[in-house]
């Protein structure tokens, strides 16, 4: 499934199974993964402003952007300080 070109306010994903999603072109506002499963799920294509259940983007690609805008979210969810 392919969703393009829109903002969404709250993308609920918490608890879902998700498989081959695609977003390009959009603006999330809130990103809830909490509980979700995916399989194939390209995110490359958001721009987000908060994520919740970060811990469940398994089966997520991601951008190297959104990576450093994430990695302080990441590293705390693994028990790691950054500093510098």
């Amino acid at each position: 499934m392919l969703i393009e070109n829109c903002q969404i306010g709250e993308l609920d994903l918490g608890g879902a199974r998700v498989r081959r999603l695609a977003l390009r072109d959009c603006t999330v506002e809130t990103l809830v993964l909490t509980g979700a499963k995916l399989r194939d799920v390209d995110l490359r294509g958001v721009e987000f402003r908060h994520i919740t259940g970060i811990d469940h983007l398994r089966g997520a690609t991601i951008s190297s952007a959104q990576l450093e805008a994430l990695s302080r979210h990441l590293a705390a969810q693994a028990g790691i300080i950054i500093t510098g």
